[in-house]
């Protein structure tokens, strides 16, 4: 299998030379071209195309996860081609409009015409079923393009065209043409006809946010400068498409995708129309660590004998297995029919009507298993939903793992049920945890609180339960200023949206705020009837911040001890003259010292001593 990047690469000289002819076509430069040369750029036109098809199917082979957008270069392809054809034409029959009463039937045409009628009768006879679309698509495919192009003018496209309407059109098609075929046309190119108008700005083009006419909504600043519910609010009210911005009957012709979830909305509605509560899979992340749910890569193979790699989910408590659609195209084998009822977590019933029959490979054991699946649009979130510390996970030395990236979020593409789960049980390696520290071992029941369990499958050894209490990182509010002086340094606009890794820190500090206990410190603090006042000073430095806190604490005339927090304080590291750990750790006594003195305000008679740390 040929590197992913050169591939991409030749896919992307292909588009450029799609772009390029596009962008050099012009009806009245070709119009005075020679035949020959634009019969030249058009079967280059269709060589590079071919060429653009095979590259992205072998992308996709090596690369589930790509998301280049066929469907603009396709649309580009075709109105180029169609404009070759016109041109072409025009130049070998004079005037376009006439020519169209003067083609005859080309001689590939009827006699495929034919014989598809015989093959159809033949079908119908045998009692074997009739696929509509496929036939449809190759018939239009053996058809000039003035025929093809008529075909889907004429017919209702909100269904799905069939044989007998395609045929019924060709017999009218045939006749009407052979008819018109005696009648003289003269030859004589038709007048060009020019006009002159005035182009003035049209609501349309207007942005519908601030009544500007010199920016559409997507250009608007001010729209920009709205809260994010405002603008979805916006957008719902004055039924604005989501993906264009921009006001329409019918489906959006654009594919844009949001720049930060990849998903299809404009990235100015990116946080509001994606961002939602996070999801939860049989069991989600909780207070308690993150639970692993089994998983493993394993192998499938095309009908083409192209090797697929898909992530597995093994799920003991699913009575079925489920794979895909994205899977079943990449296969290239057709799903057979079924009328299945799915249930699912609180009685939630699904129809499912497609299954199909798979031979499920092992990348570990010379191991393979047909499965019946059935066919979904999608299974679950994306496993683990958060990246999972390795470190902390005990793995014994003699461990193959199902799926080494058990611990990195990603799709998953299969799930093997129960009846398959059981089946692919082994039982535990000899000597797998050869330390006392690897609390884990390769077997059921070995697994600590803390440490999640390895069990031994035909598929390899998957690592599954929790991992553990997380730990979250203080102090608090250092960690907030370490982001406000990151996005002070990347020189992020108040509207624009910050870089991806600033993003991450966020999202994890937020994340790290949700898991973590309430903390409550009592604020009040009282001098009155104490007999002793001690304070008791901490400071500590590291390379990215330093603090200070200052501790009261008092004993009463009974022998009572109270320890309150008094103040606390914290800095930076400074980003243009970085300090090393030493000087921070001295500008952290300085720190406290400076913190100490502001404490001579306490209504408190005399310090009996202080403390510093």
């Amino acid at each position: 299998m040929a590197d992913i990047k050169v591939l991409v690469a030749s896919r992307g000289r292909c588009k450029g030379a799609i772009t390029r002819l596009k962008n050099s076509y012009s009806e009245e430069s070709y119009t005075k071209m020679p035949v020959e040369k634009i019969k030249v750029k058009r079967q280059h036109l269709k060589e590079v195309y071919a060429d653009y098809n095979s590259l992205c199917a072998q992308i996709l082979a090596v690369d589930p996860q790509d998301n280049d957008d066929q469907a603009d270069v396709e649309e580009t392809y075709l109105d180029l081609l169609a404009n070759f054809d016109l041109v072409l034409n025009s130049l070998q029959g004079g005037n376009a409009a006439c020519s169209t009463s003067r083609i005859k039937l080309p001689n590939v045409v009827i006699p495929t015409f034919t014989e598809v009628k015989q093959h159809l009768a033949a079908l119908k006879n045998l009692g074997e079923p009739i696929w509509d679309s496929i036939i449809v698509c190759i018939v239009l495919r053996k058809l000039d393009m003035l025929t093809s192009r008529a075909f889907k003018m004429e017919r209702d496209n909100k269904s799905l065209p069939t044989v007998v309407e395609l045929t019924e059109f060709l017999e009218r098609r045939a006749l009407a043409l052979e008819t018109n075929d005696n009648i003289p046309v003269q030859n004589t190119r038709p007048q060009r006809l020019v006009s002159h108008a005035v182009a003035t700005p049209s609501a349309s083009a207007a942005c519908s946010y601030c009544k500007s006419s010199q920016h559409k909504l997507f250009q608007c600043p001010n729209f920009k400068l709205a809260a994010p519910n405002k603008r979805l609010e916006f957008a719902l009210d004055n039924k604005i498409c989501k993906v264009c911005l921009s006001q329409h009957k019918r489906k959006c012709k654009y594919h844009f995708k949001c720049a930060e979830c990849k998903k299809e909305h404009n990235t100015l509605l990116h946080g509001i129309d994606s961002q939602t509560t996070p999801s939860v899979t049989l069991l989600s992340s909780t207070t308690q660590g993150q639970v692993l749910l089994p998983t493993a890569r394993v192998k499938l193979i095309s009908q083409s004998g192209t090797i697929i790699y898909a992530k597995a989910l093994l799920d003991s408590g699913s009575q079925a297995s489920f794979v895909t659609q994205r899977v079943v195209d990449l296969l290239q084998v057709s799903p057979t029919k079924s009328n299945t009822t799915i249930i699912g977590i609180t009685n939630h019933e699904k129809s499912v009507d497609k299954c199909i029959n798979l031979e499920v490979h092992s990348t570990v054991y010379p191991f393979k298993i047909n499965v019946n699946c059935h066919v979904v649009k999608t299974i679950t979130s994306k496993l683990p939903q958060t990246h999972v510390d390795l470190s902390s996970i005990a793995l014994p030395s003699n461990c193959q793992l199902a799926d080494p990236c058990f611990y990195k979020p990603g799709d998953v593409h299969l799930l093997l049920g129960a009846d398959i789960f059981f089946q692919v049980l082994l039982t535990p390696l000899e000597g797998a945890a050869t330390t006392s520290s690897q609390r884990s071992a390769c077997g059921p029941g070995a697994a600590s609180p803390e440490q999640p369990s390895i069990l031994h499958t035909s598929f390899g050894h998957v690592v599954a339960g929790s991992t553990g209490t997380p730990t979250t990182s203080r102090p608090i509010l250092v960690r907030a200023k370490v982001i406000m002086q990151q996005l002070w340094l990347s020189e992020t606009d108040w509207d624009s949206i910050p870089p991806e890794n600033l993003r991450k820190m966020w999202v994890d500090f937020s994340h790290d705020l949700s898991l973590m206990e309430p903390i409550k410190v009592p604020r009040c603090v009282t001098t009155q009837g104490i007999a002793v006042h001690q304070l008791i000073g901490f400071a500590d430095a590291s390379s990215v911040a330093y603090g200070c806190c200052l501790y009261l604490r008092s004993i009463d005339a009974q022998g009572n001890i109270r320890l309150e927090l008094l103040c606390s304080k914290s800095r930076v590291n400074p980003l243009r003259k970085q300090l090393t750990v030493p000087r921070l750790e001295l500008n952290a006594a300085l720190l406290l010292s400076e913190l100490s003195v502001k404490t001579e305000s306490l209504r408190v008679s005399s310090i009996d001593g202080f403390l510093a740390c």
